[in-house]
């Protein structure tokens, strides 16, 4: 898989890849081996069977590759945004007066207000949109 990359290594543009179809099925433990004093551990369990499924699905395209088994190539194009660019403020401007007013005084982090402005803070936030997807 290739990325035609922005400013931003995240953002995309170009998406090229290969779908292969599953020849090896992962085989997962049971999840009887994920109880700790009777409690299933979901997240670790969870974890195990991304892992098992991610080296599954490397070993099965190496072994196709190595067979010469030509992959179904696909293309998407899209572009990608920062929402916020031209918000200039520290706080977004659906933020309270209050919490404004904290931006005056950045390096005070005393007021008790900071626990509800740190969700005004005003961060990037991307949009992605697929323009296009071609399949081979």
């Amino acid at each position: 898989m290739s990325f035609n990359h922005c400013d931003d290594k995240l953002h995309f543009r170009l998406v090229v890849g290969a779908i292969y179809q599953r020849k090896i099925k992962p085989k997962y433990p049971p999840k009887t081996e994920y109880f700790t004093h009777g409690k299933f551990d979901d997240r670790r369990y969870y974890f195990a069977v991304r892992a098992i499924t991610w080296a599954t699905a490397h070993e099965d395209i190496k072994q196709q590759k190595l067979a010469g088994v030509v992959a179904k190539k696909f293309r998407i194009t899209g572009v990608s945004y920062d929402k916020n660019k031209d918000n200039k403020g520290y706080f977004r401007s659906d933020a309270p007066p209050e919490i404004k007013a904290l931006a005056n005084n950045l390096l005070d982090k005393t007021n008790p207000l900071w626990d509800r402005a740190m969700g005004y803070i005003n961060e990037p936030e991307f949009v992605y949109k697929i323009k296009s997807i071609e399949v081979d």
